[in-house]
């Protein structure tokens, strides 16, 4: 099996975006997921070195969103 080398910070990139599609996820006990939870425990020390995006800002963000969007439906009624 091919060994892939990656830099820190593409190490990083990877473990971000592999985590931003579990945690983003609908169905967070979906199957689909069982390899990317795998592949990211793989990355072992190197992935706990990158801390995990900020939940709080993203949901404060899908928040304001959320609501400017159901004004915006009202201002339109």
């Amino acid at each position: 099996m091919p060994t892939i080398s990656f830099t820190d910070a593409e190490l990083a990139a990877v473990t971000v975006a592999v985590r931003g599609v579990i945690e983003g996820d609908r169905f967070p006990h979906a199957p689909r997921l069982v390899s990317l939870r795998t592949a990211l425990a793989k990355f072992g020390d190197a992935a706990a070195l990158d801390p995990a995006p900020n939940r709080t800002a993203n949901l404060a963000d899908l928040k304001q969103k959320a609501a400017a969007a159901k004004a915006d439906k009202r201002a339109r009624r």
